[in-house]
């Protein structure tokens, strides 16, 4: 049973027009469809990186899913209850973090933001403390608790979010963009910190990130949406599978380069620019010097070429760059 189910969810807008004729006629509208017809189920204690470009329609999923929005058709079901309709129910059983924003009081200091919060949720103080205590000793925060949250630098306010996020023990965490502007330090406290929430207490985790080592240490499952559209929804090892390899040449040319047809069956090629291409591929199907002959063969003067391991952001390059037309030839789950 999902603890999350979306299914034929569409979301409208109409933005209104600029009228040549100030109003005396019919109003004009712009219609958006932010959302095209997207399903998917969401176990409990799953953790989901809901990843996409830029407008793709990620932050209206996540709107959707906490009952800040309703959809225009289709429906949306968390722990059994419709979140626009019971959406002060659910607020007891999900929490957020906006990396960009704060739920914080902006000029109390971060304990008294986090008393309200206990005062808010109904927590009873033997919890509150074992709760406070726990987080003071993960998140580091003995230094931060008594400063107004204005003083606070941007990775000590995230450590506070997360902590007012998760005060109340939810069932479910919304994570948009936790890592934003963090230092390394800081971005991986948090992720051990995401990681042993939902390994003890078996939270399930919406994350939206553009970052990749977020992905990569932190996903088990890949919800990959464009334009309104889910094009890919299957485990990272899959993800792997399809858009992954474990190595990397490029070539460069002297003049417009010539894809050789008799390799494109074992190797990813990504065009560049028209002198140069990168080649991903598993060396168990294909050799890197197989594949430099290949484009020697097809008439390319190569001047230069360089041999990398496979890394996780190649991996979801991978997946942006590909055609919608690729990517829609992915098998669901």
């Amino acid at each position: 049973m999902g603890l999350i189910k979306v299914k034929n969810v569409h979301k409208i807008f109409k933005t209104p027009q600029k009228s040549k004729f100030f109003g005396l006629i019919k109003q004009d509208y712009k219609v958006v469809e932010a959302l095209k017809n997207i399903s998917f189920e969401v176990p409990e204690g799953q953790i989901i990186g809901y990843i996409g470009r830029n407008g793709s329609g990620k932050s209206t999923t996540i709107k959707l899913l906490t009952g800040i929005m309703q959809p225009s058709k289709g429906q949306i079901i968390i722990d059994g209850l419709d979140p626009y309709k019971h959406r002060k129910q659910l607020n007891f059983n999900i929490g957020t973090v906006f990396g960009q924003r704060t739920q914080l009081w902006w000029d109390l200091p971060l304990i008294d933001s986090l008393i309200l919060l206990k005062d808010i949720y109904n927590i009873n103080s033997h919890d509150f403390q074992k709760k406070l205590k726990k987080y003071n000793e993960v998140l580091q925060l003995d230094q931060i608790l008594h400063k107004p949250v204005r003083f606070l630098s941007l990775g000590q306010r995230m450590k506070g979010d997360l902590a007012a996020a998760l005060l109340h023990s939810p069932k479910i965490l919304y994570l948009d963009e936790p890592t934003i502007g963090l230092d390394i330090e800081t971005k991986e406290l948090i992720r051990e910190f995401i990681l042993e929430i939902n390994k003890e207490n078996n939270v399930t985790v919406i994350l939206t990130t553009h970052d990749v080592s977020d992905i990569n240490q932190l996903c088990e499952r890949i919800i990959f949406i464009d334009e309104g559209k889910i094009y890919f929804d299957d485990s990272m090892n899959k993800l792997k599978e399809k858009f992954g390899s474990n190595q990397i040449i490029s070539l460069k040319a002297d003049s417009q380069i010539q894809i050789p047809t008799q390799i494109s069956n074992r190797v990813n090629i990504q065009l560049e620019s028209e002198y140069e291409v990168i080649c991903h591929f598993d060396e168990s199907l294909i050799t890197s010097s197989e594949i430099l002959f290949s484009f020697i063969q097809a008439k390319n003067v190569i001047t230069d070429f360089r041999i990398s391991a496979y890394d996780p952001e190649s991996l979801i390059k991978n997946l942006y760059r590909s055609s919608l037309e690729e990517v829609k030839n992915v098998t669901y789950r």
